[in-house]
């Protein structure tokens, strides 16, 4: 579903070349953390390179999200308060609402930032790059929080009956 939001509605948003929503990051982000690597970064590849297709972007949404995907473990251990393993669920509920907007923002601004370096193909304008990607991230979250809210009051109300 995330990603036929992302093709169908956010991949045509563009706010004053400013904002461009990206709520298909989330997809790597949710997948629980007991992933292999080597899985998790061929996840990776797959829906960075769909999104690629439809945008044409030539592959610089796969390197932004395999990029994203090879740093999720490590911010993980780097943010999780308790010394204990990787949880098999990642979930807003469980490790907390700060705690969780704090690791999809870290994640969220670090996919951006190096999409739109990519996009921009050289080192000026920096202040523009850095301008466009937080403005896209605060946005992205948005579409997250938003997302993760109205899927999950789906799943608890299904659970409950």
């Amino acid at each position: 579903m995330i990603l036929v939001i992302q093709i169908l509605i956010l991949n045509y948003i563009n706010i004053s070349g400013f904002i461009n929503p990206y709520l298909y990051p989330l997809l790597i982000f949710l997948l629980p953390l007991n992933t292999p690597k080597y899985l998790l970064l061929f996840i990776a590849f797959g829906l960075g390179f769909t999104i690629d297709i439809f945008q044409e972007t030539l592959g610089m949404h796969a390197f932004s999200l395999v990029l994203i995907a090879f740093i999720r473990p490590y911010l993980f251990k780097l943010l999780n308060p308790k010394e204990q393993e990787a949880d098999e669920i990642m979930d807003i509920n469980y490790h907390g609402f700060t705690w969780f907007i704090i690791y999809i923002a870290i994640l969220t601004f670090i996919h951006h930032l190096v999409y739109f370096r990519i996009e921009k193909g050289d080192f000026h304008a920096y202040h523009y790059t850095l301008l466009k990607t937080v403005l896209s991230t605060i946005f992205s979250l948005l579409s997250m929080v938003l997302y993760i809210f109205l899927t999950s009051s789906k799943s608890s109300t299904k659970y409950s009956s």
